[in-house]
């Protein structure tokens, strides 16, 4: 699993997301991750100035939502949460949910 998240943080994230105009549109975006991070924040930057037009007319809501399933499709055994408070970073914050973890860990 350690392989796909490098993977994960490595690639640009191909993002599909729904639009107002055309129904759909795509963006790119950077996935950064601190490893020294203790709030073990992940953030989704627009890729370029074109990706970042892409989501012109759209929520952050909406956004947030498409990257959250986006993250959580590309792995089974971890879930995403939103960044719900204090999120003034850039791009669009996610991070792991430790509940389960925690959960399983004191079993």
């Amino acid at each position: 699993m350690i392989v796909k998240f490098d993977n994960f943080l490595n690639e640009k994230a191909q993002i599909v997301f729904p639009h107002p105009e055309d129904g759909s549109r795509v963006a790119k975006f950077k996935v950064i991750a601190s490893p020294t991070s203790l709030n073990n924040v992940i953030r989704f930057i627009a890729a370029s100035s074109k990706d970042l037009d892409q989501l012109n007319g759209v929520s952050k809501e909406v956004v947030l939502e498409a990257i959250l399933t986006y993250a959580n499709r590309q792995f089974r055994d971890i879930n995403f949460v939103p960044i719900k408070y204090d999120d003034d970073g850039a791009g669009y914050g996610i991070k792991i949910d430790l509940e389960p973890i925690v959960k399983r860990l004191n079993k």
